[in-house]
């Protein structure tokens, strides 16, 4: 019964429990709920950075996420994941012909991405791997 309630927590896409509405939570499921066409991953990362304005209490720039880090440290495990995201944000926002690296799929890796961070809020610190899609 411990396993099954840990498993559907760390699962759980809906905040009956505590710790799983949080910010990253939240724009993981704006991001699933959004409908697919041309807008939908500018919204979704902006989502993203809605969440991570809000967890840190400051606006975070790619310039400043060493404080953000600092603060919370359960993100540490995803810094690299956390520096491509700005770098899709870059691309995504001011330069549309920058590169990303994050493949054909930008929106499939930024929902994966936003997952982390969830799982990170919720002091779950995911397993680093090679970011998906």
């Amino acid at each position: 019964a411990v396993s099954l309630l840990g498993l559907l927590y760390i699962l759980g896409q809906h905040a009956w429990l505590p710790r799983m509405g949080g910010n990253f939570a939240k724009a993981y499921r704006t991001i699933k709920k959004l409908p697919d066409s041309g807008d939908r991953l500018k919204l979704a990362v902006s989502a993203v950075h809605k969440a991570l304005n809000q967890t840190a209490g400051l606006t975070i720039f790619n310039d400043n996420q060493d404080i953000f880090l600092a603060d919370h440290p359960n993100f540490y495990a995803i810094e690299p994941e956390l520096k491509q995201f700005f770098a899709l944000s870059r691309q995504v926002y001011f330069e549309p012909d920058a590169n990303h690296g994050l493949g054909e799929n930008p929106a499939q890796w930024l929902l994966t991405f936003t997952r982390h961070c969830r799982d990170c809020e919720r002091g779950l610190i995911p397993s680093t791997r090679k970011a998906e899609g």
